[in-house]
């Protein structure tokens, strides 16, 4: 590990999302994308993702529906915010 002094990059995500486990679990784990821009080129890579709770956001004013619901399915289906 670097020492402080070391330049470094610090890449994190805040994702507010109800269908986005799996993707933000893989960008996590698998860093190929960035190597290029960050270790390749020496620098130290931190790397997290924030998921909001669902109780926490909203899009355009609408809260998340609940997990599993048809308004879920719908929204996932509209790829936007549909008021239920």
């Amino acid at each position: 590990m670097p020492t402080w002094s070391a330049p470094f990059s610090r890449i994190s995500l805040e994702v507010l999302s109800i269908t986005c486990q799996r993707c933000c679990s893989v960008a996590a784990h698998d860093t190929r994308g960035i190597a290029p821009h960050t270790t390749e080129r020496g620098l130290y890579c931190e790397f997290h993702v924030d998921e909001t709770p669902r109780d926490l956001w909203m899009t355009d004013g609408v809260a998340p529906p609940p997990s599993g619901s048809e308004a879920e399915k719908l929204w996932v289906q509209e790829n936007r915010p549909v008021p239920y």
